[in-house]
């Protein structure tokens, strides 16, 4: 349903954080989009002081099949390094 939902909002462009939002309850989708979307998403969130959801879809971002060249763009670190002092050492930088 999540997906199914995600591909509309998509497809109809929506905000991109309402389409992240069902692609975060979906499973991985294999399509370019999908990652777009979350990764668009996760900077929106991590600009405006959201650093747990820019984590959140920056994780679920990785769990699509893409080349590694793409996966490097993606890390969670890049949101974590952004998110201030009271995060970083959740994750060991």
């Amino acid at each position: 349903m999540h997906l199914r939902t995600a591909e509309v909002l998509f497809r109809e462009s929506a905000p991109v954080d309402a389409v992240a939002r069902h692609l975060l309850k979906a499973p991985a989708v294999g399509e370019e989009w999908a990652v777009d979307a979350l990764v668009e998403a996760s900077g929106q969130a991590s600009c405006s002081g959201r650093a747990p959801e820019a984590i959140a879809l920056l994780r679920r971002s990785l769990a699509e099949p893409l080349a590694a060249s793409r996966l490097v763009r993606c890390s969670p670190r890049s949101a974590v390094w952004r998110s201030g002092p009271t995060v970083r050492p959740l994750y060991g930088i």
